[in-house]
């Protein structure tokens, strides 16, 4: 891993760290990232989002905070949500796992809690 990939790494790493909930790393022009927000707004549940922009530096950098949370998460779409700094999923695991209370569970652990009855 070259130096600026170390940057990004730590960079990601610091806004994960510091953001204990629920923590939505989304970008523009993302319906999934808009479903995952609506989601956890229906629930009643505060959440915490960083929005991801797609800057020219980024561009010129081969997209390297895309490719770092892709790596860092598994993932290849936004949203990316983590609970108390452990990455959970994005909306379509969010959203499954809110329909086998699997979600509820979870949030318990965090020591969230929503009413079942929205």
């Amino acid at each position: 891993m070259n130096k600026s990939n170390n940057v990004q790494s730590d960079y990601l790493n610091l806004i994960i760290k510091n953001n204990i909930g629920i923590f939505i790393i989304s970008k523009d022009t993302c319906p999934l990232c808009e479903k995952l927000k609506d989601l956890f707004d229906t629930l009643e549940i505060k959440y915490s989002n960083f929005k991801y922009q797609e800057t020219d530096e980024e561009k010129l950098n081969n997209f390297q905070f895309k490719n770092e949370m892709k790596h860092h998460t598994n993932g290849n779409f936004f949203p990316f949500c983590y609970f108390n700094g452990s990455y959970v999923g994005g909306y379509k695991e969010i959203h499954q796992n809110l329909l086998t209370g699997k979600l509820k569970e979870q949030l318990n652990d965090i020591g969230l809690d929503y009413e079942e009855d929205f």
